[in-house]
């Protein structure tokens, strides 16, 4: 073996061949394909700070093309405000490189406009000339204001956001901004929906500044994501860090460090902790006569704590060229061979060292280090319990029924809040198809201007034009995380004029996309998801014949329109438990338009009226979560026969005011597909139904279990 220099550096040498040594030997080998070891990103170096993260991100943006962005430019901000309306201010807005974030400054004298809520007022501050080209100054810390990029999850183009939509409608009001106002000029910043605010939405004056902006900014998010586990380990970090920093000064104190190490789960006594303390603390800084440790003291501690001596040891047993000091490309190859029974060839295994080893001169050598070695098994995902194949892929026979799936499901979807006073909007959309949802509800009313519009009836939420709802979230983001059917639960509340108007804006603006083929009754079962590959199902009530009319009940929902105003003066949660109460057991309107009738197919919605009336395979029924229970307690085996052929849908009861999500296991386990759920809540629920669906590649399908099939 030749000798290791002063620098650590290695020389080549051919390495024979390793001893089978470790856990597996015997076990016969199988071949992972490639994209198991080469998708994952590593977390490559050890962050010294909780922000390392965005050197590497800042290393992949020339700043060259970001010279306009750095400089700064003046945009519109556009806001939406309960009271005031539509306020647009001028502010000029610049990228600070040295953090990755978006910074923009208040000007001395503001300058802004007022669109007046529901009028046709516009007001605006004492105009202010602005110059052309905006001077580089350093803005006092009061009047700057910074957006994180961490922050940012998509950078949206156009009119595509709740806010732009009513600027759209108003922008001839808007004569300050009359040249510049248009599509192509504005861009919105999305942020993730831990956020206080779901988007920033902003205007340039030119095209060429907008493009810029959107171009660098998703430019940005683009390198983020590469690095995307580096940066959620360090926030992680950071998160860990400040939740035990009580006096938020930058340092833990003992008792603090006490408070991190039992956040970590690690359980030791007092001593233990005290000794840990003294180790951890070699600054010896002092804070008010107490010792304290600092960001990078706790970073070293953390680091410690992954260190493993059993793999330390099982790489000494394979690292024979150097002696136990670095691993060469055919020990690597040998070792996952013998231990992990993967068969990796050599540009595997480069991938392996490229991505794993933080000393970059030993990454050129192709040398593995303990530390890189270490960070292949606590950091690839390759090493997991969870086959990320079937994450990350659509593995199951999509061949089947439709019944014969469990399907992602979102109730009211267009809320991000409770369900009586919150706003409704389009990034609810948005968020549960980009998250894979496959089915989506919109609660249509009659609306202004014979416009059809979203909202929960009956109750002070904010109303979405139907149509936009389309065009902004439906249309671009139908198949975005999956190119399986998507479901458009209907619960139709319109008169037949604007039932015909929905029936137009589904078939104008789906286009091909809308299935709109009838129902084959030849057949025995519903047709596939492969079948129905990128198509949109309408889920709705059909035109009623006159002997079914008369066996059911329907309410006209203008009756209960025109109870709104006695909401207002009185208490909302009540008014809205004891209408929701009485809607349910009417349900909606009956459908009275042959055109809009004519686009429901294989989704007819049915009134439940027992397992021993006859339906047919198209028919499927809703049922309100208590009900469903009930029955799935009392006739379990029919409940499971009943969805081996028929689709059923559960959703929340009418009391959960706060959008609280009931417990989906029990329906899963009489076969129900379509377990509705808030995907605005956070609890644990619906963490049960996010893994739920994350195999399977996240299609948003999952083949139910045989005994619930056949």
């Amino acid at each position: 073996m030749e000798p290791v220099d002063e620098k650590g550096e290695f020389s080549d040498c051919s390495a024979p061949s390793t001893p089978e040594i470790g856990l597996g030997s015997g076990s016969p080998p199988f071949h992972v394909p490639s994209p198991r070891l080469l998708r994952f990103k590593s977390v490559r170096t050890k962050p010294k700070s909780f922000s390392a993260w965005k050197e590497s991100v800042r290393s992949a943006c020339s700043d060259d093309d970001l010279e306009i962005l750095v400089r700064g430019c003046y945009l519109w901000k556009i806001r939406k405000k309960t009271f005031q309306g539509i306020t647009c201010y001028r502010r000029r807005f610049y990228l600070n490189l040295d953090t990755l974030s978006v910074e923009y400054v208040s000007e001395p004298r503001r300058f802004s406009l007022t669109f007046a809520k529901d009028t046709n007022l516009l007001s605006s501050s004492p105009a202010v000339e602005m110059p052309a080209t905006p001077p580089i100054v350093i803005p006092d810390s009061d009047s700057k204001h910074s957006i994180d990029i961490a922050n940012i999850v998509e950078v949206r183009r156009g009119f595509a956001t709740d806010t732009f939509n009513v600027v759209e409608k108003k922008a001839h009001t808007f004569k300050a901004l009359a040249t510049c106002l248009k599509a192509e000029n504005c861009f919105s910043l999305i942020f993730d929906s831990h956020y206080r605010t779901p988007s920033l939405d902003l205007v340039a004056e030119d095209q060429k500044i907008c493009n810029s902006w959107v171009a660098n900014i998703s430019r940005i998010i683009n390198a983020t994501k590469s690095i995307e586990i580096q940066k959620d380990y360090e926030l992680y970090l950071r998160n860990q860090f400040h939740t035990a920093d009580e006096n938020h000064n930058g340092n833990l104190t003992l008792n603090e460090f006490s408070g991190l190490l039992q956040q970590l789960n690690i359980n030791l006594t007092e001593k233990e902790i005290c000794a840990i303390f003294d180790e951890v603390n070699t600054n010896r800084t002092e804070i008010d006569g107490e010792q304290v440790i600092d960001e990078q003291e706790f970073l070293e501690f953390y680091h410690n704590l992954l260190e493993r001596d059993e793999l330390i040891e099982i790489f000494q047993n394979y690292s024979y060229c150097y002696d136990g000091l670095a691993m060469t490309l055919s020990e690597l190859k040998k070792f996952l061979e013998i231990e992990q029974h993967c068969v990796a060839d050599d540009e595997e295994c480069r991938q392996i060292i490229n991505e794993f080893e933080p000393c970059g001169s030993r990454r050129s050598r192709l040398l593995l280090s303990p530390e890189g070695f270490s960070r292949f098994f606590m950091f690839s995902d390759s090493n997991d319990l969870i086959d990320h194949s079937k994450i990350e892929h659509v593995y199951q026979n999509m061949n089947h029924s439709l019944s014969h799936y469990f399907i992602s499901t979102s109730h009211n979807t267009y809320l991000v809040g409770n369900q009586v006073t919150s706003e409704s909007s389009i990034d609810g959309y948005i968020r549960a198809l980009k998250a894979g949802c496959r089915c989506v509800e919109l609660d249509c009313w009659d609306g202004p201007r014979s416009e059809p519009i979203i909202y929960h009836g009956w109750t002070l939420t904010s109303k979405l034009d139907f149509k936009e709802v389309l065009i902004d979230a439906v249309r671009p983001y139908a198949f975005y995380s999956s190119e399986y059917p998507l479901i458009l639960s209907i619960e139709n509340h319109c008169s037949k004029k604007q039932q015909e108007k929905m029936a137009e804006h589904l078939t104008a603006i789906l286009g091909d996309m809308l299935y709109v083929q009838e129902v084959d009754r030849t057949r025995t079962h519903l047709p596939s998801p492969n079948e129905l590959k990128r198509k949109i199902l309408i889920k709705a009530k059909k035109i009623q014949s006159p002997n079914s009319m008369n066996q059911q009940h329907f309410e006209c929902p203008e009756q209960h329109v025109q109870t709104l105003p006695s909401i207002l003066y009185s208490n909302p949660l009540h008014q809205h438990y004891s209408k929701r109460k009485h809607s349910d057991s009417v349900g909606s309107v009956d459908t009275v338009s042959k055109r809009f009738s004519d686009l429901v197919n294989y989704m007819e919605s049915t009134k439940f009226r027992g397992f021993e009336v006859p339906r047919r395979y198209w028919e499927m029924s809703s049922f309100e979560e208590s009900k469903a229970v009930q029955v799935a307690a009392s006739s379990p085996e029919k409940f499971v026969n009943y969805n081996r052929r028929n689709l059923s849908r559960i959703y929340p009861r009418g009391t959960r005011l706060f959008s609280s999500n009931f417990d989906p296991l029990p329906l899963w386990l009489v076969g129900c597909q379509m377990v509705a759920l808030n995907y605005q809540a956070k609890d644990r629920r619906l963490m049960f139904n996010r893994a739920m669906f994350r195999q399977n590649g996240r299609c948003g399908y999952i083949l139910k279990p045989t005994s619930l099939r056949d």
